[in-house]
């Protein structure tokens, strides 16, 4: 049985000025693409990675991780599962503790696995709602904490 993720845990992963970000596409309403948008509007530094974008908007993006210029302490990862293990094979090597795994980017048993790889796994929840509440997010978080399904500490 999974773990639910504690309000501590993303606190601390939000305290990271930099984050990796894989997930960004050439089709604009991607949550990968919001999630650049959004958190670099927030004054976040974002270092997205593409195999073949050279970049998004007015974002540079590498092709990997070896491409940034320092790497961060912290990545979010939006992609499809069959995209993601592979994914958190590198950010492991590279040493890279703590991960976001966006709603959907991973199937229970990546998580479990990825459990081993990082200090801090966020899974399950949606990084919009607790690092840019406005909007749709802010109704979100709203809604989950009257339901009492928010995290806790």
């Amino acid at each position: 049985m999974m773990k639910s993720v504690q309000l501590s845990q993303i606190s601390s992963f939000l305290e990271n000025p930099s984050f990796v970000l894989y997930g960004v596409s050439s089709k604009p309403n991607k949550m990968g693409n919001s999630i650049l948008k959004e958190l670099s509007n927030n004054g976040l530094r974002i270092f997205p990675i593409h195999k073949e974008m050279e970049s998004l908007e007015k974002h540079q993006c590498y092709k990997n991780l070896s491409q940034i210029p320092e790497i961060p302490k912290a990545a979010i990862v939006c992609t499809k599962d069959e995209k993601t293990s592979a994914i958190l094979d590198e950010l492991s090597e590279q040493g890279i503790r703590q991960v976001w795994l966006q709603q959907g980017s991973a199937s229970a048993e990546t998580i479990e696995d990825a459990k081993t790889k990082f200090d801090n796994l966020i899974f399950g929840k949606c990084i919009l709602m607790f690092a840019n509440q406005t909007g749709i997010h802010k109704f979100h978080s709203k809604i989950l904490k009257i339901f009492g399904r928010y995290p806790k500490n």
